[in-house]
């Protein structure tokens, strides 16, 4: 009994110490709104944020392209189908000539500046580099400009992948619904 009692009074003093320190996390994460956190004051004070699902209309007002796309939370970068993909130079800095599916069986061909090469770790399968774009997308309400990796995506069901260097700051997904946003919204 006496045991019981020591260990019960050790138990809540853990748990009294564990409440009071998450209850200060949670304060600084708040005050500290310039750290690279992914969780902002605003977000946690109900800032507005688009809810998307798993599954998305995007565009690319500069092809004047729709694609569905999956939104994807585990992956940093925006990637898109791309193929034939060719490295150049021009005016002595690396750019990269590609081409993208119209959605009517043709093709577009597309030459932008390369911002930077990644290398893609992938399980079971070689390693990949892929050259990274700058591309303007848009999703629901919201247009971005962002980094975009190019890379043959011909395996998978959706022609682009939403990372979080889209999301990040503006949208919260519902995993367990798709097309929430209208390809009509401006």
């Amino acid at each position: 009994m006496r045991y019981t009692l020591i260990l019960l009074n050790i138990f809540i003093s853990i748990f009294f110490v564990a409440c009071t320190t998450q209850k200060s996390l949670d304060e600084k994460m708040i005050k500290n709104t310039k750290s690279k956190s992914y969780v902002s004051k605003k977000s946690i004070l109900g800032d507005k944020k688009v809810t998307v699902g798993y599954i998305e209309y995007v565009s690319l007002p500069a092809f004047n392209l729709t694609y569905k796309a999956k939104i994807d939370t585990g992956a940093t970068t925006t990637s898109i189908h791309a193929f034939d993909i060719i490295e150049f130079e021009k005016d002595g800095k690396k750019w990269v000539k590609f081409k993208l599916d119209d959605t009517k069986g043709g093709l577009i061909e597309e030459s932008l500046p390369v911002e930077r090469v990644v290398h893609i770790k992938r399980h079971g399968v070689e390693n990949q580099e892929r050259y990274v774009v700058k591309m303007q997308l848009k999703l629901g309400k919201t247009t971005q400009i962002i980094d975009v990796s190019l890379t043959n995506r011909t395996k998978f069901k959706y022609p682009i992948l939403i990372g979080k260097n889209y999301l990040h700051g503006h949208m919260i997904v519902d995993v367990s619904k798709k097309f929430l946003t209208s390809l009509d919204e401006k």
